[in-house]
């Protein structure tokens, strides 16, 4: 949850700079749709990424939700 979190991050700190100079300071509504458009694009890999890193890593994700969900193992009989 954390990494992915700041896969997130990344590409949103990593277009702003890059609309920036690409489109040489354009108004505030091309850094939003710019920013919105890449994030809806990425969103796959900002997501899928982190998991298979955190599968070959060994990382937990989430480890306070991991510990909560073993906690409500109840067996219905």
């Amino acid at each position: 949850m954390y990494i992915s979190y700041a896969f997130f991050v990344s590409i949103v700190v990593a277009t702003g700079p890059a609309t920036h100079v690409l489109r040489h300071d354009p108004t505030t509504w091309v850094y939003i749709t710019t920013v919105m458009v890449t994030a809806m694009l990425l969103v796959r890999f900002s997501f899928r990424y982190p998991r298979m890193l955190s599968l070959v890593t060994g990382i937990d994700s989430a480890p306070a939700v991991a510990g909560h969900a073993a906690s409500l193992n109840v067996s219905h009989t």
